[in-house]
This record gives C-alpha cells, sequence and structure tokens, in this order.
C-alpha cells in the first residue's frame, strides 16, 4: 500500500506498537501513514481530568463522554505529541507533518446521540448549555495551539537500507 490511515483507531489496540508494525509490513518502501488519536496534552483532556480531581473523583460524567466507557472498544492508550512521535520513529519512519486539530464537531453531538445506544453522559453532553461550554473550550484550545486531536504524517524511507 502507498498510504495507510489510522484514524481514531490506533489508541483503541491494546498493543499499538505491535499493530503499527504488522501495518508497515504491508506498506510499500516511500509510503505514508497517517495518524490521529485524541491528544491527551489537549486543553479538553486537562479541564476534564481537572474537574475530575477537583470533585475528587464524584463528577464523572465528562470522563465518561471523552473515554467512551460506555463503548466495549474503549482507549486503551493515550498520546501526547512526544509519544506518538517517539513510536513512529522508533519504529523507522520519518515524520513529514504534525499538527492538532479539534477532535469533536460539538454540532453533531445529537447525531450520535439519536444513531446509537448513547449513555446519559453523552445525552449531557449534547445539551445546549454544554456545547456552548465545548464551542468556547475548543476556539480557546485552537487558538492556544492545544486542540483535542494529534493528526501526523510519517513517511517509509523510499530506499530501505
Amino acid at each position: 500500500f502507498q498510504v495507510i490511515t489510522l484514524c481514531n483507531v490506533l489508541e483503541h489496540f491494546t498493543q499499538p506498537r505491535e499493530a503499527l508494525e504488522r501495518l508497515l509490513a504491508v506498506l510499500a518502501p516511500g509510503g505514508v501513514i497517517a495518524i490521529c488519536v485524541p491528544n491527551i496534552a489537549g486543553l479538553l483532556h486537562r479541564l476534564v481530568v481537572a474537574s475530575y480531581a477537583l470533585t475528587a473523583g464524584r463528577w464523572t460524567t465528562p470522563l465518561e463522554v471523552l473515554y467512551q466507557t460506555d463503548n466495549r472498544c474503549r482507549h486503551q492508550y493515550h498520546f501526547a505529541r512526544e509519544t506518538l512521535i517517539l513510536l513512529v520513529e522508533s519504529l523507522g519512519l520519518s515524520v513529514r507533518q504534525y499538527w492538532t486539530q479539534d477532535i469533536i464537531d460539538v454540532d453533531r453531538l445529537e447525531l450520535r446521540v439519536n444513531l446509537s445506544e448513547a449513555s446519559s453522559a453523552l445525552r449531557w453532553a449534547s445539551t445546549p448549555p454544554v456545547k456552548s461550554l465545548l464551542k468556547m473550550m475548543l476556539g480557546l484550545s485552537a487558538r492556544w495551539g492545544c486542540a483535542d486531536e494529534l493528526v501526523l504524517i510519517a513517511q517509509r524511507d523510499a530506499h530501505p537500507a
């Protein structure tokens, strides 16, 4: 393959390094891999963890929404910019591009709620006051360069040794 994409997939593997190794076995020399994962260093993650800590663990709703704890396929790994780059480079790939972007489309929360057996936590997140707060936080995170999704484009050497 010339291109492999992993959009919001890698964090669900119990062994992400081994998963990438298997994918690299079919990536052509000079091929590109695009990876999108939640950013543990993002503003939304930091605020959610802070709310959990400030309530001594009594308010778990934001964590349940962010990490889909009602989902059998919940996140097994969490990545920051440095850990994702380290993982990719340790496999012999060269990072070509990297950026952060919003992970949540606030305007589509109701769609997700309506199309799934959504938890009460997800229903809570789709209420107008919470959506307004999310939009404000996402705007700030974009301005401050700490958005909640990491996107990394890496390339395999065209002429392996």
